[in-house]
């Protein structure tokens, strides 16, 4: 299963083709088809998408992401709705991949459901793949609304769902001078909890400029000094609290006479 193009964020969840098996639904456009997963990343869900087969009277498909029920079972809560037109779907099977406008919020560790429907069609086909190779699970519904869905429970449908970040990173500071020093040099070492973050360092509240552990200072004048670092994740994301250090430097020693 290639990877979207129209992608933005990172791939969160999926179950990757190629398709074993196509299903067909026997209501159409009435039908409900749902494949449930539990998010990687707590963010926004920017896109989804799901292998189908054309077929059937003409109809424009809707992909939903939904919460999910204590036990697991896709509710009627929709947190985003796109659709996707039927003549931007080749016939044949093909990936259907449909941006969210207004992302739904997912919480890494928590299940959701991505529902697939092609109102007003005679035909939605979708790809699976067999034997519960992947997390989640396959659900069912015969209409829009009820019955509830029922669990396919040896199949997958092939999607792929992906999420922008939300979570800012944690910045760090792992190494700097002593608290007191007459050294008028000074060197920090500082870090993310996200990998690929870029960094902002300042000393004595200057505008902050980009900076790259280690960050040394010299001819450093003998006073109390400040430095800060903030870190921005890949997405974005900035710490909104900068970590800090501050220290003196001291005096000259006095030589004896």
């Amino acid at each position: 299963m290639p990877a979207s193009a129209a992608a933005q964020g990172d791939l969160d969840a999926n179950c990757p083709g190629p398709r074993e098996m196509s299903f067909s639904s026997m209501g159409g456009g009435n039908s409900r088809v749902a494949q449930t997963f539990t998010a990687g990343i707590t963010g926004g869900l920017t896109v989804a998408a799901v292998d189908v087969t054309k077929s059937g009277t003409a109809g424009d498909y809707r992909l939903d992401i939904n919460e999910v029920d204590g036990s697991g079972v896709p509710t009627n809560n929709v947190l985003a709705s796109t659709t996707v037109s039927d003549a931007a779907v080749p016939a044949g099977s093909s990936l259907v991949t449909g941006s969210f406008a207004t992302p739904a919020q997912v919480t890494a560790g928590l299940q959701y459901a991505l529902i697939i429907t092609r109102p007003g069609s005679s035909g939605l086909a979708w790809g699976t793949r067999l034997g519960n190779d992947c997390p989640g699970g396959m659900f069912f519904a015969n209409t829009q609304t009820s019955p509830p869905f029922t669990l396919g429970d040896t199949y997958d449908v092939v999607f792929e769902v992906f999420v922008l970040e939300s979570d800012p990173p944690e910045t760090t500071i792992t190494r700097g001078p002593k608290s007191r020093t007459r050294k008028r040099t000074a060197s920090f070492e500082f870090g993310s909890d996200e990998p690929g973050s870029s960094f902002l360092c300042s000393l004595d509240a200057a505008p902050p400029e980009p900076c790259a552990s280690p960050q040394a200072y010299a001819k450093l004048k003998r006073k109390r000094h400040a430095f800060s670092v903030v870190a921005t994740d890949a997405a974005g994301n900035t710490d909104p609290t900068a970590a800090s250090v501050d220290w003196r430097v001291k005096k000259k020693k006095k030589k004896k006479k």
